[in-house]
């Protein structure tokens, strides 16, 4: 089990109490990570999230008056089907590396479009549909291209009225999935990654220009500017880590314990439901229902410029 004050040679969890202070929790992260390398390719350990980590209650209290105590109860039932967020299990190794170079069509594919939905929207159509916040038009007599409508992209806090604007970005990008463990998966497994519609932050309504600045960036090296969105920002990265059992690498875990403290983010909300992770987790062992999407031909110019999402 992994001491604050020291390093054990078995592999240990960091964060077992959520309720520890952002900032101390952080400081003995930071201390312990200091020194590691940071250069994906030179990587000498990784880390994956534990699935199996209940938040915990931090202070002790007497047993008799919590019995009585209604909100502790309620606690402690959201905490026993809550995982925690911040319990990272450490592999003191190399992690294993993709056998081929990433490219995105090859790995993953274009948007594809689902023939048994009865519309003909791809992934991209889906999510403008979905995140704006008013009815969307199309563009010309073309009523599968949305056109016009309202994004606001969270990274930037900005409003627009134009999907030309917008680009569908993955939170986790394909190829930092790709890396971190989706070299491994089957075509059909990345096809559903690549297109996961299960939840409202795998992928993202965002600026084209924020975008192409964020690349295919972990937290080490980018974070959106939007400081009010930054905790959320962290937060979905790592339920995508933990829900597609994906590897985080030191300057990863590193800059992410930083970025808790410094942008005071409560702890207590870095966890996920068990019955969210069941569901999530059910939706990727049926790659089946990719395979049976209509992969779409090369998308024409109009459409790759300036909405081609490349990460």
């Amino acid at each position: 089990m992994f001491n604050l004050h020291g390093k054990s040679r078995v592999p240990w969890i960091i964060g077992l109490l959520l309720l520890v202070a952002p900032s101390a929790f952080a400081s003995d992260l930071r201390t312990y990570l200091s020194g590691k390398a940071t250069d994906p390719s030179r990587e000498i350990e990784y880390f994956t999230l534990d699935d199996t980590a209940t938040v915990k209650r931090a202070e002790w209290e007497d047993p008799i008056e919590l019995m009585t105590d209604t909100e502790f109860l309620e606690d402690l039932q959201a905490a026993a089907s809550s995982l925690s967020l911040l319990k990272w299990i450490h592999h003191d190794k190399a992690p294993p590396v993709a056998s081929e170079n990433y490219v995105r069509r090859k790995h993953f594919g274009a948007w594809v479009n689902d023939p048994d939905d009865d519309n003909c929207y791809n992934t991209r159509a889906k999510v403008l549909i979905r995140d704006s916040s008013k009815p969307v038009t199309y563009r010309g007599n073309n009523k599968c291209i949305v056109d016009k409508g309202l994004w606001k992209d969270p990274y930037t806090g900005d409003l627009f009225d134009s999907s030309r604007q917008i680009q569908i970005d993955h939170m986790v990008p394909l190829k930092h999935a790709y890396i971190a463990g989706g070299w491994q998966w089957t075509s059909e497994t990345r096809c559903l990654y690549a297109n996961f519609l299960a939840n409202t932050y795998h992928l993202i309504s965002a600026s084209g220009r924020e975008n192409m600045r964020k690349g295919d960036r972990s937290p080490a090296d980018y974070m959106p500017p939007n400081q009010k969105y930054q905790c959320d920002y962290l937060t979905n990265w790592l339920k995508i880590k933990l829900i597609w059992k994906m590897m985080m690498f030191s300057d990863e875990t590193e800059k992410i314990s930083d970025l808790l403290a410094q942008n005071n983010c409560d702890t207590r909300a870095l966890k996920i439901t068990r019955t969210e992770l069941a569901k999530m987790r059910g939706q990727m062992r049926n790659p089946g229902a990719c395979e049976a999407f209509k992969r779409e031909a090369i998308p024409a110019a109009a459409e790759l410029t300036p909405t081609s999402e490349v990460f």
